[in-house]
């Protein structure tokens, strides 16, 4: 079992990545927490995707019939933009489902960092993705 943890497998390198994810979640925690609140795009964006969230749960809990295939077709609130897929939506306003909905009210600096919490998970995925990538072209060099 102490074959994971070796001295080859994670040495100077490793640690200066590692390192360098933690500036880059630092930065991005910096920017979140200076901002003022969220903007109108980003309110918007939340509220169509809880509205999709909840609308595909009352979907799939009625039993089917016509009127739910048109239904699947009209899901939204009229700010859906073609140019994003619905996931931009979706992604966006995951965090605030398991949030309830009183505090979500109250707590306005809560809402945003949970607003943008995906964001910064998947842009640290993103940097520990690079330097997987690097590492096995490159070596401890890349």
């Amino acid at each position: 079992m102490g074959g994971f943890f070796t001295h080859e497998r994670f040495g100077g390198p490793q640690v200066l990545a590692g390192f360098l994810l933690l500036v880059f979640l630092g930065q991005c925690a910096w920017l979140v927490n200076r901002s003022a609140g969220l903007t109108l795009r980003e309110e918007s964006r939340i509220s169509e995707g809880l509205q999709r969230w909840n609308e595909e749960r009352n979907l799939h809990r009625s039993p089917p019939s016509q009127e739910n295939d048109s239904a699947r077709e009209a899901i939204g609130t009229g700010v859906f933009d073609p140019n994003h897929s619905q996931l931009w939506y979706l992604i966006a306003s995951a965090p605030l489902l398991v949030w309830p909905e009183e505090t979500r009210l109250h707590s306005n600096h809560s809402l945003v960092w949970l607003a943008r919490a995906p964001y910064l998970l998947l842009g640290l995925l993103l940097g520990a993705s690079l330097w997987y990538v690097s590492r096995r072209l490159f070596g401890n060099a890349g």
